[in-house]
């Protein structure tokens, strides 16, 4: 088991992910879609930790740090199966979906997934292009909304898939600076049938992105100040796009 647990750490294991602390542990433990091979714990720590549908290891906290290979555990520990990929376009889900093509960083990655569950949108899309949104950094940043909510991983690309969506009636909006965007304040989306696509770090939103479009908007800012970090925006105009009707 050892090597199965140093295999998923150094990625080489494509078919598990690597599950830390309690609230990710516990979110993965009522994911219906995602399934957990095993959990391990401390002997002291979390007691009362108890799954049902999966191995459940106890070891003594120099045994997690080994398997960690450091000793910031959070006591718990879990390997789970990566889910088999969902399409979005297949689905067509109802409700505001946010894509994320080419995200760099992970832990924007995941603080993006906390703020959609926390604020109503049905479901997230991704690719191959950008970060892993299974990977420990994003699982962790998340703090298990990863588990919590749909997550639609195209085969193809994100663009692919919002192509179909667009296609089936599904409006689609997009993060954006420049002289084509409006401020978010003037923006109603359709929540029962719509897109809001969140460009890279590093330049944004593609010209390509923001020709699919239906309409581009910016969070107006102060002077001085010519942007936001994505996680951030995402957060505000969600907030505004979902809570503010």
């Amino acid at each position: 088991m050892l090597d199965k647990w140093q295999q998923a750490f150094s990625g080489k294991d494509h078919d598990l992910m690597v599950v830390e602390g309690r609230w990710c542990v516990e979110a993965l433990l009522t994911s219906r879609r995602i399934r957990p091979v095993v959990v391990v714990r401390a002997e002291d720590s979390h007691t009362d930790l108890d799954p049902v549908d999966c191995e459940l290891q106890v070891v003594p906290k120099a045994v997690l740090a080994e398997m960690t290979g450091y000793a910031f555990h959070r006591g718990v520990l879990a390997l789970a199966e990566r889910p088999a990929p969902l399409s979005a376009a297949a689905e067509r889900p109802a409700g505001l979906l946010v894509a994320c093509p080419e995200l760099a960083d992970a832990a924007n990655l995941g603080t993006i997934a906390r703020s959609a569950a926390a604020l109503g949108a049905s479901g997230m899309l991704v690719d191959s292009s950008g970060a892993e949104i299974f990977s420990r950094k994003a699982i962790r940043a998340s703090s298990g909304a990863v588990f919590r909510l749909p997550i639609y991983h195209s085969p193809t690309s994100a663009m692919d898939e919002v192509v179909a969506l667009q296609a089936h009636g599904y409006q689609v909006l997009g993060a954006a600076l420049g002289a084509d965007s409006v401020p978010l304040e003037q923006v109603e989306a359709d929540v029962q049938r719509g897109v809001v696509v969140y460009g890279p770090e590093q330049g944004g939103l593609s010209e390509g992105w923001k020709s699919r479009c239906d309409r581009l908007f910016q969070i107006e800012m102060q002077a001085g100040m010519d942007s936001l970090n994505v996680s951030a925006s995402a957060a505000i105009s969600l907030y505004r796009l979902l809570q503010c009707r």
